[in-house]
């Protein structure tokens, strides 16, 4: 089980030896549904709370 988790960690961020920095998996960002989901976020913050047409708690 904890091995999984690891792997499912891997797969999203890992550290590069050589360079010592960070790699980040971005292919989840090319899926449309994540800027759906984006949009939504945008409109329901700025546009519909904002208007007082949804209420902000």
């Amino acid at each position: 089980m904890r091995e999984a988790a690891d792997q499912r960690q891997k797969r999203h961020a890992s550290r590069d030896a050589r360079a010592g920095t960070w790699v980040f998996d971005f292919t989840p960002l090319c899926h449309p549904l994540w800027w759906a989901a984006l949009g939504l976020l945008l409109v329901n913050d700025n546009l519909l709370k904002d208007a007082g047409i949804v209420p902000a708690w």
